[in-house]
């Protein structure tokens, strides 16, 4: 599993409609379907998402996931953050 993949389950969990997944991701709606796309479910052995044609939904393994892949991905962001900001570091 990558944080791609993680950010991508977070914003297709997050999102009500597909036309605005596939805006927020800048992919089309047939990628955000796309069973492979979601290859990490396999990895992990359960179904996160519920799939048809114009809707994905959380599976009960889906609902509490979300939680820690939000968390994860909001670290993520505040160690790039911290990191990126030079201004709060002292020099040597």
């Amino acid at each position: 599993m990558n944080l791609k993949f993680l950010e991508t389950f977070v914003w297709v969990a997050r999102l009500a409609q597909l036309f605005a997944r596939a805006e927020k991701l800048r992919t089309t709606q047939a990628a955000v379907l796309k069973p492979d796309r979601h290859a990490w479910e396999r990895d992990l052995g359960v179904r996160l998402f519920e799939r048809d044609l114009r809707n994905v939904s959380l599976t009960p393994h889906g609902q509490r996931a979300l939680p820690q892949a939000e968390a994860i991905v909001r670290m993520v962001g505040e160690f790039e953050r911290t990191i990126g900001d030079t201004n709060s570091c002292a020099a040597p």
